[in-house]
């Protein structure tokens, strides 16, 4: 296998068309509760029609009765055939839709030196990594037709920092902070009218449900943790961070890192392509 070299493809500063938080048709998966309701109900008080997704229809119908005009399927998105159903539903009944937020996640305390219950594993990997990748595969082609759209990815500081208690969670969340940076990294790389936002963010630990076992950790409520990435949408930033969580040194180092290491590769094929007169592209 060899690496594609895109350095000689025309670099263009990632600047998505400007995303306006009104106006949007917007899918939230795992919409019924948690930080996933907390933006359907800021979402919805700023003019925009939201789309719930969950697997649980008793929990859809009791979200859906406290939002005015949100709409709500149930899909369980561990599932291949019912993500396929699930794209052919929202976009033949709403053409318009151009934002998708992959929020919904399984987070369980494994303990790996016994026994797992069967599918237990295979469901946490599949609802929090391969659902977004695969529902992203099926909505970017579209919203690359829109004026501006945006995929908006919900990790983790676990993703960055690896939180030893629930490994297959850190896991799956390392690899969405991943795939997102070097998705939005490529399409920069591909497009020269680069519509889409493709954002990654890192809320800190929420006050839901899914949480409620961390007894000693300091919790954010959902609302606050929402407005923020709203805030963060309008100001089109391909990383959203919370101003609560702690981590975020650790992804900046990291990234300077990479940047660093890759520098004299970089100038040695720029100047390698300069005595050939080749043009260059800084």
């Amino acid at each position: 296998y060899k690496r594609q070299d895109y350095s000689d493809i025309p670099r263009n500063d990632y600047k998505a068309q400007q995303m306006n938080i009104s106006g949007n048709t917007i899918l939230i998966t795992g919409g019924s509760g948690g930080l996933g309701l907390a933006l359907a109900k800021a979402f919805s008080a700023v003019q925009n029609t939201v789309i719930l997704c969950d697997k649980n229809k008793e929990s859809m119908d009791l979200a859906l009765q406290t939002l005015d005009s949100a709409h709500g399927y149930v899909c369980d998105i561990s599932d291949s055939q019912q993500r396929n159903d699930l794209f052919e539903k929202v976009t033949s009944r709403f053409p318009e839709i151009n934002m998708l937020i992959n929020n919904a996640a399984i987070c369980s305390e494994m303990d790996f030196t016994k026994p797992l219950p069967a599918g237990e594993n295979e469901a946490e990997i599949t609802t929090n990594f391969t659902a977004p990748v695969d529902l992203t595969r099926l909505f970017l082609p579209l919203f690359l037709t829109k004026q501006s759209a945006a995929i908006i990815n919900i990790c983790s500081e676990c993703g960055v920092r690896p939180f030893y208690p629930i490994p297959a969670y850190t896991g799956t969340k390392a690899g969405l902070v991943f795939f997102t940076e070097a998705l939005r990294n490529r399409l920069k790389h591909q497009l020269k009218d680069m519509k889409v936002l493709i954002s990654e963010v890192y809320p800190p630990t929420i006050d839901t449900p899914m949480n409620a076992k961390w007894h000693d950790v300091k919790k954010v409520a959902p609302d606050i943790v929402a407005r923020t990435i709203l805030a963060g949408i309008q100001g089109d930033r391909s990383v959203i961070w919370s101003k609560y969580g702690e981590v975020r040194v650790y992804h900046k180092i990291s990234r300077w890192l990479i940047v660093l290491l890759r520098a004299p590769r970089k100038l040695g094929r720029s100047a390698k392509r300069l005595l050939r007169g080749e043009p260059v592209a800084w």
